[in-house]
Order: C-alpha cells, then sequence, then structure tokens
C-alpha cells in the first residue's frame, strides 16, 4: 500500500463528528446509503456515489442500514503540483456518482473512469500507475477552479489564498494585499471575480465560517471568542454571515450537531470487501476506458520514464479515433477521458504532438465543434508551454470531403495561426 494514501472497506453505521485537517478524503458507496454533514450542508449519498471530504471540513456519516463504502485517505501533500505546497486550500467539488441523463455526457464517462480506478487500487494497493492516475484526475478534473485558468492563473489565485488562510485571524485589507501584490485594489478585486466567480470577501468568509464551526464544535470557548480567533472584527457580522451559511444560529447549529456524537464504524474482512469490490466492479464493466486518447497520455508518461524525451520525438493522436467515442442513450458520444491526463503529461515532458483528424463520411459539425472546444480549453489551460509543440494534420480519403478538410484548417488556421496546419488525402 502506498504509505500516503490508505484505503480500506467500511461499514459506516455512525461516524461521529472530527475535523479533516491535512488530507483529502474519497469516499465510494458501494453498497446502501448514507446521510452526510460536510460543513453546512448534509446530504444523502447511495451506492455508486462518490464524495470528497476536503482539509478543514468538520463531517460527520450516518446510515440507519449500515452502508458499504471505500474510504481513501490521502495525503494532501500528494496532490502538490510543481512543488506547490498551498493545494490544501483547493477545494475538490463533487459530480460523482450514478449514470445521470442531467450530467454532459463527458462527466459521466470520466467519472466512470475514475470510479474503475478507485476499485482497482483497493483490489490491488501495490499498482503505482493506478494510484497516479487517481492522483492526476483528481488535479486536473475535480478542482473547484474554473475550467478555463491557466496553470499561472491558478498559482496565483493559490497563493493569494495562502496569504489570506495564514491570517484569518487578523484584519484583512484589501489595500494590503494589493500592495503585496503590486496591483491596484480595484484591479486585485476585478481580477479575481473574473478568475473565480465569486468576490475575495465571499471567500475570505467562507474560510473564517469553516474555522469558526470547527471551534464551535470541538471548544467551549464564548461566541466572542471564537469570532475574534476567526477574524471577524464584530458580532453583528458573525451572526449574519453565520445564519446566512447554516439558516440557524450558531447555538443552533451546535445543538442539532449533538445528535452526530456516537461511533459504529466496521472494517470488513478481506472475503466480504472483494464481494462488494467486484460486485461494483461488474456494474461498471459495460462502459470501456482504454480509449485511443488514454492510451496515449500512458504512452507519454512511459516515454518521460525511460528518459526517452528528445526533440525528435513526436507523438501522434489520433483526435477522432472510433476508440474515443462510446454509444450511450442511442448516441455516438466522443469520450473524452485521457485527453487532459494527455495534456498533463505534456505539461511536465514537452513532447513533440502531431494532432490528427480524421475525416469520414459520418463526421458531423458538431463532432468538429466539440474538438476546437476542448482544444481552446487546453490551449487557455497550459498556454504556449504545450501548444508550442502542437501541429495539425486533416486527413481524408474522398475528394468531396476537400471542402470540408479546408473549413477546417481555415478554423484552425484562425485559432492556432502559429502552428503548422496541413492537409493529407489518402
Amino acid at each position: 500500500m502506498h504509505k500516503k494514501m490508505n484505503c480500506q472497506i467500511q461499514r459506516i453505521f455512525e461516524m461521529p463528528l472530527f475535523v479533516n485537517h491535512q488530507s483529502l478524503m474519497i469516499v465510494f458507496v458501494l453498497d446502501g446509503e448514507c446521510k452526510v454533514k460536510r460543513f453546512s450542508s448534509i446530504d444523502v449519498f447511495k451506492e455508486g456515489d462518490v464524495f470528497f471530504i476536503n482539509p478543514h471540513e468538520v463531517v460527520s456519516i450516518v446510515s440507519s442500514s449500515g452502508c458499504i463504502v471505500e474510504w481513501i485517505e490521502m495525503n494532501i501533500a500528494l496532490l502538490n503540483h510543481d512543488e506547490n505546497d498551498q493545494l490544501h486550500i483547493l477545494g475538490l467539488t463533487d459530480s460523482l456518482g450514478s449514470l445521470d441523463q442531467e450530467k454532459e455526457m463527458a462527466d459521466v464517462y470520466r467519472d466512470c473512469v475514475f470510479t474503475k480506478n478507485l476499485l482497482l487500487y483497493a483490489l490491488n494497493k501495490e499498482n503505482e500507475e493506478i494510484f497516479y492516475e487517481i492522483k492526476e484526475a483528481l488535479i486536473s478534473d475535480y478542482h473547484d477552479m474554473k475550467d478555463h485558468l491557466s496553470e499561472d492563473q491558478m498559482m496565483w489565485v493559490l497563493n493569494l489564498h495562502h496569504m489570506i488562510y495564514e491570517n484569518l485571524n487578523q484584519k484583512i485589507s484589501l489595500q494590503e494585499l494589493a500592495e503585496h501584490l503590486n496591483m491596484k485594489k480595484s484591479n486585485l478585486a476585478t481580477q479575481y471575480k473574473q478568475l473565480t466567480g465569486r468576490t475575495l470577501l465571499e471567500w475570505v468568509n467562507l474560510q473564517r465560517l469553516k474555522k469558526a464551526e470547527e471551534l464551535l464544535m470541538f471548544k467551549d470557548d464564548s461566541h466572542q471568542e471564537i469570532l475574534k480567533q476567526c477574524g471577524f472584527s464584530d458580532s453583528k457580522y458573525f451572526y449574519r454571515y453565520f445564519m446566512e451559511e447554516f439558516n440557524m444560529t450558531p447555538s443552533a447549529w451546535k445543538e442539532q450537531m449533538k445528535s452526530y456524537q456516537n461511533e459504529k464504524v466496521h472494517l470488513l474482512g478481506e472475503k466480504e470487501a472483494q464481494y462488494y469490490l467486484h460486485r461494483m466492479m461488474e456494474q461498471l464493466s459495460g462502459l470501456k476506458t482504454e480509449t485511443e486518447l488514454y492510451r496515449k497520455a500512458v504512452l507519454i508518461r512511459q516515454l518521460s520514464q525511460h528518459q526517452l524525451l528528445n526533440k525528435d520525438v513526436c507523438v501522434e493522436v489520433d483526435l477522432l479515433h472510433p476508440d474515443n467515442y462510446i454509444e450511450a442513450y442511442d448516441e455516438r458520444i466522443n469520450a473524452w477521458y485521457g485527453f487532459d491526463l494527455m495534456m498533463n503529461e505534456l505539461n511536465k515532458n514537452p513532447f513533440k504532438v502531431e494532432l490528427r483528424i480524421h475525416l469520414d463520411d459520418q463526421r458531423k459539425q458538431d463532432e468538429i465543434d466539440e474538438v476546437f472546444t476542448l482544444l481552446k480549453q487546453s490551449s487557455q489551460r497550459f498556454a504556449s508551454k504545450v501548444v508550442k509543440n502542437w501541429s495539425f494534420v486533416i486527413v481524408f480519403s474522398d475528394v468531396k470531403q476537400m471542402n470540408f478538410a479546408k473549413q477546417i484548417q481555415k478554423r484552425i488556421n484562425h485559432d492556432f495561426s502559429h502552428l503548422e496546419c496541413t492537409m493529407k488525402c489518402i
């Protein structure tokens, strides 16, 4: 078992209130259902659902019939990106669970791949490949930042969060933050709102409320002492923000949480644990995960591990390969899992990449639109570090497709004017 990632199969009836400090917890419900209290929300999760417990959340789990879960506890240091130690502030958002027609199909596919990997890890904890894929998926797919953020933008937000988090118990001035970052106050506020979708004050108050709830539940300090420790300068504001978040007063919330005090958790034996893991795996077996994009991500990783990185290496990627498609709800859906993983690998190992777009009689305009949406998102996120190594080849076999190919080439030249794009008739 990886020393920094503990995995157990448990039957939970009641798990008393606890504070998750520096770990990220991933909980996969294998059987039954449970009621989960995380910070100000109380949610119900059923068989097939996965949820995250982020650092600094006050948590409790209750199941009347006893639910079976795969419980993974990961040292948050494993999610550090580019040797940055601030990802303990980055929240992961639940988007996992059973197949749901209201979800984007790409998200359904990605989630099923992720849950398969959770099961595979529980069945073989020595598998470093699976461990690595779980870690990469957490970093690239489930963070609470907007998808369009570049790495530089994300690190700017994280640095700002870290600066604030280290001083939560003090008065935080927007002017002082701006001066520290060599920015104008108005520019700081505007940039943060554009990147995160919320105001800086909203984020600060959320972190202070998380700290306040922890002190409220586990300390006997007065409300006046708690609000001071969390950086609230006025009790009026503290009570107002608390009421807005929890829909009740601090005293009423603490009284309600008294019921989450008992512990009844059992660790399953190996034979019983294997039964639930294999049963869930069978339910997910109908969805293929070996896409062409995923295979290329693995290839790039293997090349880098074997120190085959040099300027002459070029990886060909067929974006519209048949293996990248799945049939669901009587539709042909492009399953993009593997693309982000591949781009993450290229971000660390700058190989040249030839992105191929194969045209055939079945190719539709909306499929081409999906390709461009994906490429633009990656371009915005990874900027020139990865994109500068791209080149495009449009492949077709019928001269009737020439006009369609020229339209695509024109679009590539417009969106990626600095990159090479050729057409090839085979």
